[in-house]
């Protein structure tokens, strides 16, 4: 089965990652694109919902197709990526671009992005400020140190 949308033109899909949430493809000129569930952030085009300001705060149960990003959208435009990393459950997404820099982006829950954003609080019960919804570059020195950030 080809994949294929007219938003690549021409261009042929040379890798793909698929979780329970989005999918994300880099095609052979090393554009990313995604599409799906973005309420957390997942897609990386800068699309989530405002758990602050949603409902009830923090409420996990939002409306159905509510932040769903329903055709491949770039991510990161400018950049050029040759690798996909995640998991088939995960709410946060990786890539690597072609010199070698790391970018993530979704639900930074427990600080599983390495921004240097170190939650604390009900990490597990609440989405909310810790996500990052645009593919960001994971400064190396970032990896290993951090600044405590409490729930907005």
């Amino acid at each position: 089965m080809k994949l294929s949308f007219p938003e690549f033109g021409t261009h042929k899909v040379v890798h793909v990652s698929a979780s329970g949430h989005v999918t994300h493809v880099i095609l052979d000129n090393g554009t990313l694109w995604g599409w799906g569930d973005s309420a957390l952030g997942e897609v990386g085009n800068g699309a989530m919902l405002d758990f602050a300001t949603y409902h009830s705060p923090y409420n996990w149960d939002w409306g159905k197709y509510e932040k769903m990003v329903f055709r491949p959208v770039q991510v990161a435009p400018g950049v050029t990526f040759t690798a996909l990393h995640n998991t088939a459950q995960s709410f946060y997404n990786y890539a690597t671009a072609t010199d070698g820099t790391i970018y993530s982006w979704g639900r930074n829950k427990t600080g599983v992005l390495g921004n240097g954003v170190r939650p604390t609080g009900d990490v597990a019960g609440r989405p909310d400020s810790w996500n990052v919804a645009t593919a960001t570059p994971v400064p190396a020195h970032l990896l290993t140190t951090g600044t405590d950030t409490p729930s907005k």
